[in-house]
């Protein structure tokens, strides 16, 4: 299927990433390597669900594609190094979904998608590295006609089965957890519907899936009593047979949701989630053996925020068992809010918590992962300000102590919305790479909205590093710029064209040693201006061919 690959960002855009640095310490250094876009078709909304990046480096991108008519187009991508190698059109019109690799490196998609005769159903594909659709399977519940079932997670057994969780609709309004099997070929080898409390008028919901090295599958969600207006989270063991093994469900009488888990090192399973008491919510997160035994639980609720209210978005573990979350935490009436990351040790202890501002508008945490040094990598979505739509991708990292060691931004000349997939933030390449996925959506400005996929290398080293001078470095330069500002807080910076007229300009939120990314700039003589609370400087700067 044909789609609107634009250049690679190295060579048409200026984007200002700005990296904080302390002195005497271990620090890590950023670079944007590259960045590239992807637009489907003109005027479409795009979004993405899920990523996948292999032992070569290779990406592979799902989304959708929305039309100003709300037809909705399945998008699956491949890019190395920055450059589109395939994109496929998937046979599906819906919004939800998740992907996973088998052992042969295929890729597996669980999503959703509608006919006349049967409504929304599951619809699972397995796609090869080629870019080739293997097989295709539907799976309908069939409990009541054209009836809705809505998948959310997939995941592959050690014999590269296929296990699918989501929701299946039982009578109008009310649905179960359903878990499907297949076989690596795409046939049904079994499903299992989990009703809490069978015909009582509950809906439950897989969210996540995860296999062990014996083909048990474990399923982590939410089930609804409607009559106590209590949701629980929930997990399931089944065997490799489809046969109930044991039921979790979270204690006390309480709102709380399971909606991610991952393995810990010594075979326990994190489950992060939500908990909420009297309308304020906490991030959540339950660890239980294979056996479903409680071994610790513990929520966090942020000190000083909106109504008590933190949203989870995404769980990761450390090599040693410590478990990082990440989300929200909502300060001042609502309308301002930052990124909210946290670490517990491997016995549920409190290590850190650490919120990020970015700007004097919403920040929300989406995506968490974990490198093998302990250092933490928390991507999102930071807004100007409260009431603009206009929002970048800012990208940081910690160290295993929870300090912030660089955090950049994205924003495409501040001319766009983007923000990261909701489903895909982050993920961990080889070779000390960290590769980002967003969108940008310019629906609240009009225009053609993109997939966004950012590579950036990062090297851990011993610097020293001093911040009493001004320095642009190198110069003359061919690409990027690197600058060390002895300020304090914001700064602006404008670029000057040799007729003097300012044709580049950006803020950032944070001084230090920043990269300026140029972009379509004809060699000549320019001037560089920074201006700060406290600091003013003019500087030469030469673009060489």
């Amino acid at each position: 299927a044909a789609g609107y690959p634009l250049q690679s960002l190295t060579r048409n855009a200026l984007v200002l990433l700005v990296a904080c640095f302390s002195s005497l310490k271990s620090t890590g250094q950023f670079q944007l390597e590259w960045a590239a876009e992807y637009v489907h078709a003109p005027n479409h909304i795009h979004t993405g669900l899920d990523m996948h990046v292999d032992p070569n480096g290779a990406v592979y991108l799902y989304g959708y594609s929305r039309s100003d008519a709300g037809v909705n187009t399945g998008i699956l991508l491949k890019n190395v190094a920055g450059e589109w190698v395939w994109s496929l059109e998937l046979p599906i019109q819906n919004i939800y979904g998740s992907m996973c690799v088998d052992h042969s490196g295929n890729l597996l998609i669980s999503t959703s998608a509608s006919a006349p005769s049967i409504g929304e159903h599951y619809r699972t594909m397995k796609v090869s590295p080629d870019g080739v659709i293997l097989w295709t399977a539907d799976f309908d519940g069939g409990v009541i006609p054209d009836g809705g079932d809505r998948p959310y997670a997939v995941a592959i057994g050690p014999d590269n089965s296929v296990f699918v969780t989501g929701w299946s609709e039982v009578v109008p309004f009310q649905h179960n957890a359903v878990t499907v099997k297949y076989d690596s070929l795409g046939n049904e080898l079994w499903h299992v519907h989990y009703d809490h409390v069978q015909g009582d008028g509950t809906s439950e919901q897989g969210n996540a899936v995860l296999t062990d090295a014996s083909g048990n599958v474990y399923v982590i969600g939410q089930t609804h009593d409607p009559s106590a207006e209590v949701y629980y989270l929930f997990a399931l063991k089944y065997s490799e047979s489809g046969t109930l093994q044991w039921e979790y469900l979270h204690p006390g009488g309480t709102f709380t949701d399971g909606r991610r888990a991952v393995w810990r090192p010594d075979g326990t399973i994190a489950i992060g989630g939500a908990y909420y008491v009297d309308g304020q919510g906490d991030l959540l997160c339950d660890v239980l053996d294979t056996a479903g035994t409680l071994q610790w639980s513990s929520t966090y609720d942020a000190p000083g925020d909106w109504q008590g209210t933190d949203w989870f978005r995404d769980i990761a573990i450390d090599g040693d068992g410590s478990v990082l979350l990440t989300g929200t935490q909502f300060n001042g009436s609502g309308i301002h809010d930052d990124y909210l990351t946290l670490k517990y040790n491997a016995t549920g202890d409190l290590l850190w918590a650490r919120s990020y501002n970015g700007s004097t508008g919403h920040d929300d945490g989406y995506g968490i992962t974990v490198d093998d040094q302990g250092s933490v990598f928390v991507t999102g979505r930071s807004r100007q300000n409260s009431s603009s739509v206009l929002a970048s991708i800012a990208t940081m990292q910690y160290d295993a102590e929870g300090n912030l060691i660089w955090s950049g931004i994205y924003d495409e000349e501040g001319e766009g919305w983007y923000r990261p997939n909701w489903e895909c933030s982050v993920s961990r390449a080889i070779d000390g790479k960290l590769v980002v996925a967003g969108a940008q959506e310019n629906s609240g400005i009009g225009g053609t909205g993109a997939l966004v996929l950012l590579s950036y290398g990062i090297q851990t080293s011993v610097t020293e590093r001093t911040t009493n001078s001004f320095l642009v470095y190198p110069n003359p330069c061919n690409g990027s710029v690197n600058l060390n500002i002895p300020c304090t807080g914001q700064f602006a910076w404008i670029i000057y064209d040799p007729a003097s007229r300012p044709c580049r300009r950006g803020n950032a939120t944070n001084c230090g040693f920043s990269t300026l990314l140029l972009r379509n700039l004809t060699p000549g003589i320019y001037v560089l201006k920074i201006d700060a609370l406290d600091y003013h400087v003019s500087q030469l700067l030469i673009i060489e061919p």
